[in-house]
């Protein structure tokens, strides 16, 4: 974790199981920041809830702002506050917890999370999603598998041992106490906005499978006509086609019910690459119980749409995942050229007039690409300070902006 004086606002998601020790890093940084004299008066301010700890008065040395109220959060944030962290955020159930999460963020200041990724029926824990989808980092925290005799330090899961929940492992999460030996799969998720170069490096692993021997799949969402202009129906032969015009064959699937079925046809493909997930109703279910026989996934996909609005259940499959990966844009507006993690959508009222920035009641999904003749809508990356929505509703808490 860091501060960023130079750039904006930035939310940072630590997630993992219980006992996975979430609050370590937020320790670490708050050592940092006060060993070295920044942290000072109130320019970094901790919350935390008060169901996170036996203990949630400190993490570590440092003491926290013990609330359950996010009303009370939001009116502790001064005029001097630019950095604010919030431990267990999972134990909210006020969802205006999200839309606050939204505003500072847009207000310039650097915010630090720590939550629960999943419950026990391995199913995203509350408002996880809704927060995934405005992160602009995540950080995986593991635990240890709190089942007797195991030695897994991968612990990605949460489950009962007894009368206590437990970090679990894989394989004893979906398999104890029958064949605890079995084989789990892992899932691996590339997410990022459009032209962060997330593709290529799918792409790559996918390569890296290939030239070591191991069968794969390489599944695409049907209706990605973007660049080729072929129409294709679910199980044909598609393809995943980069920005600049390079493919590679796919077969092609709508929902999570053809990768379903592709897997059923295909039982002895163990490696399944999916891209753009977020356009797949119904595939989370499908990779949460398929990983439980053995199957591994590699997502790539985008965090949130035009509208900074989570991708359907693309945030639900980063409190899942084993590993993340989340490169970054790079904001294409003249003269600023810092990262970019939004997707703006631009459009043409008629051909040849000049784009203007989406509106906020446009459709959500859109399929498109770079700029390109004669195109109606098309998309840019950019950073949240050049990113545009005409008609977004005004947002329900105001912070003024934070200046570095």
């Amino acid at each position: 974790l860091r501060v960023r004086p130079s750039e904006q606002g930035r939310l940072v998601v630590i997630s993992g199981p219980v006992g996975s020790a979430k609050t370590e890093p937020i320790q670490a940084f708050l050592d940092a920041a006060s060993d070295s004299g920044f942290k000072r008066d109130s320019n970094l301010m901790v919350f935390r809830h008060p169901s996170d700890d036996s203990d949630p008065n400190h993490i570590g040395r440092h003491e926290a702002r013990v609330s359950g109220s996010v009303d009370e959060i939001y009116e502790s944030i001064g005029s001097h506050t630019g950095t604010v962290v919030i431990a267990g955020a999972s134990h909210y159930q006020d969802s205006r917890l999200v839309p606050l999460l939204d505003a500072i963020v847009r207000s310039n200041r650097q915010l630090v999370v720590s939550c629960l990724n999943l419950d026990v029926d391995g199913k995203p824990h509350g408002l996880i999603p809704e927060i995934m989808a405005l992160a602009d980092e995540v950080v995986l925290a593991k635990g240890i598998c709190g089942i007797p005799d195991c030695i897994d330090v991968e612990a990605s899961r949460s489950g009962l041992w007894d009368t206590r929940y437990v970090a679990r492992c894989s394989p004893h999460y979906y398999y104890y106490p029958n064949s605890p030996d079995s084989e789990a799969g892992k899932l691996h998720v590339y997410v990022g906005s459009m032209f962060s170069g997330k593709t290529t490096l799918f792409l790559g692993a996918l390569q890296k499978m290939h030239r070591a021997g191991r069968s794969c799949a390489l599944l695409n969402y049907a209706r990605d006509n973007r660049y080729d202009g072929r129409i294709v129906e679910p199980f044909e032969e598609g393809s995943v086609t980069l920005n600049d015009g390079r493919s590679t064959p796919a077969t092609a699937v709508l929902t999570g019910e053809h990768v379903d079925e592709y897997i059923q046809r295909n039982p002895s493909v163990k490696n399944v690459f999916i891209n753009e997930p977020h356009f797949m109703p119904g595939l989370y279910d499908v990779v949460l119980r398929r990983m439980g026989e053995g199957y591994n996934f590699v997502l790539d996909g985008l965090l949130r749409g035009f509208n900074r609005k989570g991708f359907n259940e693309m945030p639900a499959f980063l409190a899942l995942a084993d590993d993340v990966t989340m490169p970054e844009a790079i904001c294409v507006t003249e003269g600023c050229g810092r990262p970019a993690r939004e997707n703006q959508r631009m459009k043409r009222l008629s051909e040849g007039a000049i784009p203007l920035a989406a509106h906020y009641d446009d459709p959500f999904e859109l399929i498109g690409g770079k700029d390109r003749k004669g195109a109606s809508y098309f998309y840019q990356a950019r950073c949240l300070d050049h990113w545009e929505l005409k008609g977004e509703p005004i947002l329900e808490f105001r912070l003024n902006s934070f200046r570095w």
